[in-house]
């Protein structure tokens, strides 16, 4: 992809550009995005006309202009936490004006936000009209991923968190504590939220409905 790139005088863009500085990408597309000075056409990619070297600040901004809402929030808010760009910066290219829902979006990025999970839960569950917080502090468990409606607990369930077998015992220890501490907590992983979406915002409106009543 790469010689491929060259040879037209472009280099990685938008979400291609992502996955090689490693954001949160929800899904790699069939085609690479470049960038090109010249944004003609290029067999097998999509092009984004733009100057070179892209910074990447150019790549989340490509990438929100050119991605789903959602995978366009992710890529921005990796970034922010990463460090690799600053949110005041990434608020000034885009022009309240001209592209408000761009700003809007922008506006909901959380740098403290844990992983990917954590971002894609937490936009359906906005989207859905609910209330969110993150790394809501659980006394004797730490910081739990998100809180819904003051209710609810949202655990990532990655498989990083997996990898060993003191991070499996944690990993339960904390479970032990929401429990413990009356906050009923799911786990969610990647592939149910990107498989079904509305499945999960539905299992949350049960749990919310079951242990609100119970109160």
């Amino acid at each position: 992809m790469l010689v491929h790139a060259a040879r037209h005088h472009a280099a990685p863009g938008c979400v291609t550009a992502a996955v090689a500085s490693g954001l949160w990408v929800i899904k790699v597309p069939d085609r690479p995005h470049l960038a090109a000075r010249h944004g003609r056409p290029i067999a097998g990619c999509m092009v984004h006309r733009s100057d070179l070297p892209l910074t990447p600040l150019d790549v989340v901004c490509q990438s929100l202009r050119c991605l789903p809402p959602l995978e366009g929030l992710t890529i921005a808010e990796s970034a922010v936490k990463k460090g690799q760009i600053q949110l005041a910066e990434l608020r000034a290219r885009f022009p309240a004006v001209r592209e408000k829902a761009l700003l809007n979006l922008v506006g909901r990025i959380r740098p403290q936000s844990g992983s990917i999970i954590e971002t894609i839960a937490r936009y359906l569950l906005e989207e859905a009209g609910l209330t969110v917080e993150l790394q809501v502090h659980i006394p004797g468990m730490g910081h739990l991923d998100l809180l819904v409606d003051g209710l609810l607990g949202i655990e990532a369930d990655g498989y990083a968190h997996r990898s060993s077998r003191q991070a499996y015992r944690e990993d339960r220890r904390r479970w032990n504590v929401t429990v413990i501490r009356g906050v009923p907590t799911l786990r969610v992983t990647f592939e149910m939220l990107v498989r079904d979406p509305a499945e999960f915002v539905g299992i949350v409106r049960k749990a919310l409905a079951m242990y609100g009543t119970a109160r």
